[in-house]
């Protein structure tokens, strides 16, 4: 708590626009700190919410980086065909594309690649397992 604390005391103050401070000591110790804050924290966090949320969204990070481009352009090409783009302005569409975004690499996490990893799992746990069979006797 006292890192974090201190951690946005600091990013408050943006010692980096006058120039006072480097970059990288305004924004980039700050940064580590809120990073050393979230990581050497109490180990009653994966009770929380939050915390198996951010979990969740860590695990489904490479559904995210591959399927993003292409439900940001749907989401485009619907809002453009209902003529919403005037009406929702430009930051509520970054909030429903994050939203819509998330949510379905979530579901692609949980719907496929979760299952997909543990098939292969098995099939290779139990390959090797054949193997160090094979070579035991």
């Amino acid at each position: 708590g006292l890192l974090a604390a201190l951690a946005v005391v600091v990013l408050a103050q943006d010692f980096t626009g006058s120039g006072a401070l480097p970059r990288w000591i305004g924004w980039g110790i700050p940064a580590a700190l809120l990073v050393a804050a979230v990581s050497l924290g109490h180990e009653r966090r994966s009770q929380h919410a939050m915390w198996r949320f951010g979990v969740m969204l860590g695990d489904a990070s490479y559904a995210l980086y591959l399927v993003h481009p292409f439900v940001i352009r749907a989401t485009r090409e619907i809002v453009a065909q209902l003529g919403l783009f005037g009406m929702i302005g430009g930051w509520l569409y970054v909030v429903i594309v994050l939203v819509i975004t998330t949510g379905v690499s979530v579901l692609i996490y949980r719907g496929f690649e979760r299952p997909a990893t543990a098939w292969l799992r098995q099939r290779l746990e139990g390959a090797s397992r054949l193997q160090a069979g094979g070579q035991a006797a």
